[in-house]
């Protein structure tokens, strides 16, 4: 069940949901909470092979968007972060989506990678992953809407103790965390 912002602002106010810097209601939607862009992007440097099986960490150039705004390319993908953070009681999921005027623009800012992982053990800062799918170019500014999470009951608490995260503690926008010596098999080989 995804929460309403009836359900959203009970749950603020028993402190199973906690946001930062402070929510401001005018943020909230019928069915989730409105976040913004960071203060920084990060770039991938064009032409790094990237495998798996022997990962190495990856070059990015970071352009800080408190000193200006950064024009996205049309069939560009970089990383960036949200300005709010936020952390949830064990028996509540996190999804990152889409905001409909982005989406126009042939903006995407998750790939795949919905769901916020491990905010009930601390507060997350969801990492955006945009590609611009669209023809224009389009600028991004720190503090302009991007995004919604939306909030979904579980079955059960989540387990704190087989909990593995590697973005735990995540605050700001950060790379892919390649696992050093991570064995990487098809499927059939598992």
């Amino acid at each position: 069940m995804i929460l309403s912002d009836t359900s959203i602002v009970q749950h603020l106010k028993k402190g199973r949901i906690r946001i930062e810097p402070r929510l401001r209601l005018d943020h909230l939607r019928p069915a989730g909470i409105r976040v913004h862009l960071g203060s920084s992007v990060l770039i991938p440097k064009p032409g790094q092979l990237v495998d798996l099986a022997q990962p190495k960490d990856l070059e990015y150039d970071q352009i800080s968007l408190e000193k200006g705004s950064f024009v996205l390319e049309p069939s560009s993908f970089i990383l960036a972060s949200t300005v709010e953070s936020v952390k949830t009681s064990s028996d509540l999921l996190c999804i990152l989506d889409g905001r409909s005027t982005i989406a126009r623009l042939g903006l995407t800012i998750h790939n795949s990678a919905s769901v916020l992982d491990g905010t009930h053990i601390d507060f997350l800062t969801p990492v955006l992953e945009i590609s611009n799918h669209g023809n224009m170019r389009v600028v991004l500014r720190h503090g302009m809407p991007i995004g919604m999470i939306c909030f979904q009951q579980l079955a059960d608490r989540s387990s704190k103790n087989t909990h593995h995260n590697q973005y735990a503690n995540q605050r700001d926008t950060t790379p892919p965390i390649l696992e050093r010596g991570a064995m990487v098999l098809p499927f059939g080989d598992r």
